[in-house]
């Protein structure tokens, strides 16, 4: 039985829902940091500039960035900590980033280890980060298509929107170079916010 008041390591699996091929990653964080701060880990993850709200959805609540949102039971992200919504191996929450394009990830504790001490860390994940310029799951998966179509035409579109773009790629390295970064980044972040 897990002591609450005990810090663990946990380990996420995060997919990006509908992508072809599909956008995961699998990461390690204390299981006392705040959804909010899940938020951050998962857009340096991901490769998200971070521009849009966001909401989490777990255990029939709505948990968010923003509370101008007039639906019921809506709670902050920075109230809550992720040992709070995941009590047990294979429980899952959802997060939808870009409440306007909707970019629904599921999020799904993958083990329960005892603290490393190491901070948050990408083990492993597969396939690059959607384009802002996709616009959509939708728009994502058109981008792909045009990747591997033998199509001049098609491949023309995709290169003026980003000549190097490559579905495939996800470089774990980067990632996690960008996680070392976590804290100065979300210092970064939050001057910017206030300034809007």
């Amino acid at each position: 039985m897990k002591n609450y008041n005990k810090i663990y390591t946990y380990r996420l699996r995060i997919a990006i829902k509908g992508t072809i091929p599909l956008i995961w990653r699998l990461i390690e964080v204390p299981s006392n940091i705040s959804l909010e701060k899940l938020h951050h880990i998962l857009q340096l993850s991901f490769g998200w500039d971070n521009a849009e709200d966001f909401e989490f959805t777990a255990l029939g609540y709505t948990i968010c960035n923003h509370d101008f949102n007039e639906r019921n039971e809506i709670i902050l992200a920075k109230e809550v900590e992720i040992k709070d919504v995941f009590t047990s191996v294979k429980d899952k929450i959802y997060y939808n980033y870009n409440l306007f394009n909707n970019w629904n990830h599921v999020i799904r504790l993958d083990g329960i280890f005892p603290f490393s001490g190491k901070t948050v860390k990408c083990l492993i994940g597969k396939n690059a980060s959607p384009l802002d310029e996709a616009g959509s799951v939708i728009g994502h998966n058109n981008l792909v298509r045009a990747f591997f179509s033998n199509n001049s035409i098609i491949r023309q579109q995709l290169e003026y929107i980003n000549e190097d773009f490559n579905p495939l790629y996800f470089n774990i390295l980067e990632t996690n170079l960008k996680l070392l970064k976590l804290e100065s980044y979300i210092r970064s972040w939050e001057k910017i916010r206030a300034k809007v």
